[in-house]
């Protein structure tokens, strides 16, 4: 399993953010056939910005650093930002393991506030680094 689907399963899996975005959780971007709906509620975007290997004196090891982008869209700003915590919570400092993927460590890197005028959404984007065995 890829970190792609273990982070789908892991995010689908955590009933805070189901409680929020039910099943309205995409990778990359919000599909055409589902932005009318994902734009009346809540709705989480993911992906994989960057996936660095790790480089010793020995050689490259088996750990490997990813980035993980998650957008979090809205109608409201309260709501977009409340999504963005509940994501925060559940991902934050998180140790374990992700579907068939060891997770060694993941951390926030960073967090801005942003709008997208033509659909009218909020968007909370936050930046994760996990660490994990490849």
């Amino acid at each position: 399993m890829s970190l792609q689907s273990s982070l789908y399963a892991f995010l689908s899996a955590d009933a805070g953010i189901g409680a929020l975005v039910s099943n309205r959780i995409f990778p990359l971007i919000i599909p055409d056939q589902e932005f009318d709906e994902a734009s009346k509620r809540p709705c989480l975007v993911y992906s994989i910005a960057a996936m660095d290997q790790t480089k010793t004196f020995c050689g490259t090891i088996d750990l490997r650093r990813a980035t993980v982008s998650s957008d979090c869209y809205a109608r409201k700003y309260v709501d977009a930002v409340g999504l963005s915590t509940v994501v925060k919570d559940a991902l934050a400092d998180y140790v374990g393991t992700m579907g068939d993927v060891e997770v060694s460590a993941v951390s926030l890197e960073n967090q801005f506030d942003l709008v997208d005028l033509e659909p009218g959404l909020f968007r909370v984007a936050l930046s994760f680094f996990v660490w994990h065995a490849e």
